[in-house]
């Protein structure tokens, strides 16, 4: 009979079963010997001073735990040799027909089963044993959380409770025992039938745990969100999209920028950095804020850029020779102004305050290396609550955010960032667009969705997937540097993927990479 056969210890737990008469003690904690015979409980008297209570922890007799019942000795448990798992009648995770109660110690298990209930032990307060068995099978039936009723108990129920759910794993927290009463056991021995009525009111929290997932379940029925759906309907009329400034990449777009993410991805030098940030000030020149986080370039650069963007339109506009125009470095470097004409400072000044007019829409976050997801979302849901206002998102570029987990691949980071992006668009119900570096094999081929970095998880989690080349890349005698020497340079955008619109939509772009500046053709 019990609990133990095959182990290394079986003969010496069964011989210990036998002599359960020849002690007390049991009953002293309110353990009958049915119970305890069921369970594999046995004694050895020829232990410690006054014997010792031996409490099988594996199904096979592999390992036991020893309880001295002299309550005078300072040694109370001594475990076994053998597995050593500590867990007392774990595999009732497997065997069980009802709701599981977890308790730390040992007579505390067999005080849930002597009231009726099941129990395993974990033999302290550490749950790393019991959550590495949970993870290779999973319970069927509710787990009942009771360890013991002090500061050390409570701080690991509520960890394990934690490490449950993020697994999960359906269970509760509950104690079959109230007020100054530590544990099981006591509260079995102080008033039986009390204890006894508390743990079958525990087992059908089990009945409770399902109704609530029951109900959370049928909240994904749609008609809960019908009303949900006409609202957002309602609010879009007031809350348009968002043009970019480009009229045919608006129409290709069926019609502008909505709530989702945009991916667009280039060769080096391309300009991909540059057309972003040109969208972004035609967003802001509408009066719309932009959040742009710049992973690579500084503050500076940006605003050096937009500016020399503004020199080039104000002399196109005003008839001024463009060779008043100015590089970006023509802007930051003070050392040049000496030199310049006035008519040249003229014109720096007014592509200045050009940018002046818009750039309180402007906000630019920088960072190498320090700027993720998280504080992505920080950053933009701050925006939101502070200036009431649903902003555009730029980041630049994806394949440098700070990874989620450095000990993780670059691709596991990767799908982890486009998920936890995507999130963020829908949660703020914002377009964020994602510059993405290519592959260095199709710098010189067609653009394609292949031509993505880790293109499986930008491919299907981006709304909208937009490539740029150069004109004619991909086909017979293209030359690569004859095209990347033509100023301006002919730079054609393709819409590769389009949730809500056509695909392989082809737009003709003149790049002008000096002034950093992209006009439609």
């Amino acid at each position: 009979t019990g609990k133990v056969e095959h182990g290394k210890y079986t003969n010496y737990l069964k011989r210990c079963q036998k002599n359960l008469n020849s002690t007390d003690y049991l009953s002293l904690r309110g353990i009958s010997l049915e119970t305890a015979e069921k369970m594999g409980i046995g004694f050895d008297n020829t232990l410690f001073s006054r014997g010792g209570i031996t409490i099988p922890t594996s199904a096979d007799g592999s390992s036991y735990a020893m309880r001295n019942i002299d309550p005078q000795s300072e040694t109370r448990y001594l475990k076994s040799k053998g597995d050593e798992s500590g867990l007392f009648n774990v595999e009732a995770l497997e065997t069980a027909k009802e709701s599981i109660y977890i308790v730390e110690g040992y007579f505390d298990a067999l005080s849930i089963i002597e009231a009726g209930g099941q129990a395993v032990a974990l033999g302290g307060t550490g749950f790393d044993r019991l959550i590495s068995i949970i993870k290779r099978n999973p319970p069927k039936y509710t787990l009942i959380i009771s360890l013991d009723n002090d500061d050390a108990g409570q701080t690991a129920q509520i960890g394990l409770l934690n490490e449950l759910w993020d697994l999960n794993i359906s269970c509760v927290g509950f104690m079959p025992y109230g007020g100054n009463i530590k544990d099981a056991n006591e509260a079995l021995t102080k008033d039986k039938k009390s204890f006894i009525q508390a743990v079958e009111h525990g087992k059908t929290l089990e009945d409770e745990v399902l109704r609530a997932k029951k109900e959370s379940y049928l909240k994904n029925a749609t008609s809960n969100y019908i009303q949900n759906f006409l609202n957002g309907i309602r609010d879009s009329a007031n809350t348009p999209k968002i043009v970019t400034g480009f009229k045919k990449l608006d129409k290709a777009l069926d019609g502008g920028l909505y709530e989702g993410v945009y991916t667009i991805g280039a060769i080096s030098s391309l300009g991909k950095t540059t057309l972003a940030m040109q969208i972004m000030d035609q967003i802001a020149q509408q009066g719309h804020d932009v959040l742009i986080f710049s992973l690579e370039m500084a503050r500076t650069q940006l605003m050096a850029k937009s500016i020399s963007r503004h020199t080039l339109i104000n002399a196109l506009n005003d008839g001024i020779p463009t060779n008043n125009a100015k590089s970006s470095r023509g802007i930051t470097d003070g050392g040049r102004y000496v030199n310049y004409s006035q008519t040249e400072k003229q014109l720096i000044n007014k592509s200045v305050l050009s940018y002046a007019e818009y750039s309180d829409h402007i906000y630019i976050s920088e960072g190498v290396g320090d700027i993720g997801v998280k504080e992505i979302r920080q950053t933009t849901e701050t925006h939101i609550r502070f200036m009431k206002k649903k902003p555009v998102v730029l980041i630049d570029y994806l394949q440098i955010l700070s990874p989620h987990d450095v000990k993780a691949s670059d691709k596991q980071n990767m799908d982890k960032a486009i998920t936890e992006l995507k999130r963020i668009s829908r949660d703020n119900k914002i377009p964020i667009l994602l510059i993405s570096s290519f592959n260095r094999e199709n710098y010189k081929e067609k653009v394609t969705m292949k031509a993505f970095k880790e293109s499986g998880s930008i491919e299907y989690s981006s709304d909208v997937l937009i490539g740029l080349q150069l004109r004619g890349a991909g086909e017979k005698g293209f030359d690569e540097i004859a095209e990347k020497n033509r100023d301006p340079r002919q730079v054609e955008l393709v819409v590769l993927k389009n949730r809500e619109a056509k695909v392989g939509e082809k737009i003709s772009f003149e790049y002008y990479p000096v002034f950093n500046y992209f006009k439609e053709k």
